[in-house]
């Protein structure tokens, strides 16, 4: 018996990311308005999830970023607005590293902001909980990063869920990206 090996499939997920650098990004999301208070002005709708493609001084202020996700909000209705990722081919017992970046237009309008992930890009499919409700008061952009573990092989959808109070602002969501951890296995011989 000589030269064993055990070593991970070439064929498994390798990692996924999304920088919103055009439209067509932004447009493999799965956006859920809940609470259908969805609302169209000229510049973009209200009470959803977008893409802001616009830079610097807009109709909300300076500092608008481009090339992003945004929850805009309502004036009326609380955030209930789900952003889903595309399907995630994972493997059961491997570590992920989940990391994106958030901010709040004003850090006098603080947004708030969960993030989940399940098997079906549905609020009732978001069965795990990376980030529990958050406070985002930062008006500049902060990267958060989390572990995901899924228990099993099969497809996965990470869920951004905008839950602001009425009337704040814009919840900015950008450099979404799923990584395999650098710590799960890769082989063995002997």
């Amino acid at each position: 018996l000589d030269d064993i090996s055990v070593k991970k499939s070439a064929g498994t997920f390798k990692g996924w990311e999304c920088n919103f650098d055009k439209e067509a990004d932004f447009n493999q999301f799965t956006v859920i308005d809940s609470n259908n208070d969805r609302f169209s002005s000229s510049y973009f709708d209200w009470g959803t999830w977008n893409y802001l493609f616009k830079t610097g001084e807009g109709p909300y202020g300076p500092d608008y970023p481009d090339h992003c996700a945004g929850y805009t909000s309502d004036e009326d209705h609380d955030a209930d607005d789900w952003l889903f990722t595309p399907v995630l081919k994972l493997t059961g017992g491997d570590t992920y590293i989940v990391k994106y970046k958030v901010r709040a237009h004003w850090a006098r309008t603080p947004e708030r902001l969960e993030v989940k992930y399940g098997t079906a890009a549905t609020a009732a499919g978001m069965t795990q909980t990376l980030m529990a409700k958050t406070d985002i008061t930062n008006a500049e952009y902060v990267e958060y990063s989390q572990e995901l573990t899924p228990v099993a092989d099969g497809t996965y959808y990470i869920g951004f869920h905008a839950v602001s109070d009425a009337d704040n602002m814009i919840l900015y969501l950008d450099d979404i990206s799923v990584k395999k951890s650098a710590g799960t296995f890769k082989g063995w011989e002997c």
